[in-house]
């Protein structure tokens, strides 16, 4: 990933050996190879193409997270965050942490708040995303120290820039 990645021969053998998807048609298995196929091919530029795989591979039998579901969600977020869509970026931020919660990745869950920040400051609006009070109460009921710091540190920042020292 990165602005050498579309030149990169490895990733077009990576994107032909999962395009030939060495699975059954039609079956469950098929979003285990959405997410990477997605992945490269946003990493190689082909952002449309990548957006319908990886939002293909988002749930099994149309209806159900798994584990790939946030990460998923994030890499959608972040193609839509490149062509300045703050809106839908930072919808797919805040589902992606939703649903990155559920498994437990706290990772991803810091990533998409990072990054719904991110996307709601780069929108010109002031403060944070309207989900951060619920997710700071949430990851301090549940001891995720780092969530937690990440949240209140993206919090300060928000107040701060809005001028709100004193909520900062």
């Amino acid at each position: 990933y990165g602005p050498l990645a579309e030149y990169n021969p490895l990733l077009e053998k990576v994107q032909s050996a999962l395009v030939q998807r060495q699975t059954s048609p039609n079956h469950w298995s098929q979003v285990w190879i959405d997410y990477p196929l997605g992945v490269a091919q946003a990493a190689m530029g082909k952002r449309e193409i990548a957006a319908a795989t990886l939002q293909r591979g988002l749930v099994l039998s149309g209806r159900l997270d798994h584990p790939l579901t946030g990460a998923g969600l994030l890499e959608l977020g972040r193609l839509n965050l490149k062509e300045s869509r703050y809106d839908q970026a930072t919808n797919f931020f805040q589902a992606a942490a939703l649903s990155a919660a559920y498994y437990n990745q706290q990772l991803v869950v810091q990533e998409a708040f990072k990054l719904a920040f991110v996307a709601h400051t780069a929108s010109g609006r002031s403060g944070v995303p309207p989900n951060f009070a619920d997710a700071i109460i949430w990851a301090k009921r549940n001891n995720l120290e780092e969530t937690y710091a990440s949240l209140l540190i993206r919090t300060a920042e928000g107040f701060a820039n809005a001028g709100n020292i004193k909520e900062a």
